[in-house]
């Protein structure tokens, strides 16, 4: 048995609230930190390792939102700044991201965002500040719900580094 506190090879820091077990049979024991680093069948555990949260998180996001929800609004900023800090985590992690929305003030998904955009509306709004509230005041906010667009409030500091890292949706 290999006992590893932290494996970065196996789990990506934005996955790092996740803590378990990885039981395999092909590695040896006898195994240097250095060859375990470079082995494909780690690299390949990863990646499904990987696939599997984002599953059972997307699982959790439709089927047990209140759950979903608590878990995000403590974790959120792990999955935010993943995006934001790995570039090949944008994939991964976007349909996981949620903001708060200017047509209820709930949390929506992007994916949500856009199964409701209007026909010919082929960006993305949104609106920066401290609170939704005071997001809600911008005049700039009251002339695009005026127009019928619904708009994603920003109001974590991550929020707007996490949305310009992802380039588009």
């Amino acid at each position: 048995v290999m006992i590893m506190e932290k494996c970065s090879d196996l789990l990506p820091d934005y996955f790092s609230f996740v803590k378990g077990v990885v039981d395999s049979l092909d590695i040896e024991l006898n195994i240097s930190r250095e060859t375990l680093q470079h082995d494909h069948q780690i690299k390949t555990m990863a990646k499904s390792i990987e696939s599997k949260i984002k599953k059972e998180l997307l699982a959790m996001q439709k089927e047990e939102r209140d759950n979903y929800l608590k878990f995000y609004k403590a974790f959120g900023n792990q999955l935010k700044y993943g995006v934001y800090t790995n570039f090949n985590a944008k994939e991964t992690l976007s349909d996981l991201l949620m903001f708060n929305s200017s047509l209820n003030k709930d949390y929506v998904t992007l994916e949500e965002y856009i199964s409701r955009m209007k026909e010919g509306q082929n960006k993305i709004y949104y609106a920066s500040g401290e609170t939704l509230d005071k997001i809600d005041m911008l005049p700039q906010v009251g002339n695009v719900k005026e127009k019928g667009y619904e708009i994603l409030y920003f109001n974590d500091y991550l929020d707007e580094f996490t949305i310009k890292a992802m380039h588009k949706y």
